[in-house]
């Protein structure tokens, strides 16, 4: 890949992120975390790494934004689905 990544590699990797956050997730929430891992390791990881990276990057990112309790903004800026966007207090 040159630098950008194709359509229909970047389409796969929202939909599978998608998948595995289940309806956790505001719609277009997976899209722009990716979208946002892809720019911040475009400068630093060789391009055909980058896709693989990305994705890990939004993972983890996704993953701490829909497990940490929201008070207020997301801290993250990723948007979790409003049924889940707090978890239950253990007490």
């Amino acid at each position: 890949m040159d630098g950008t990544i194709a359509g229909e590699v970047r389409t796969a990797l929202v939909e599978e992120l998608e998948m595995e956050f289940d309806g956790r997730l505001a719609p277009g929430t997976a899209e722009v975390a990716l979208s946002d891992a892809f720019d911040d390791l475009r400068q630093s990881i060789r391009s055909e790494s980058l896709p693989q990276m990305a994705y890990t990057l939004a993972q983890h990112r996704l993953l701490r934004s829909t497990l940490t309790p929201t008070r207020g903004p997301s801290s993250s800026g990723y948007q979790a689905s409003p049924s889940t966007s707090t978890l239950p207090s253990i007490r």
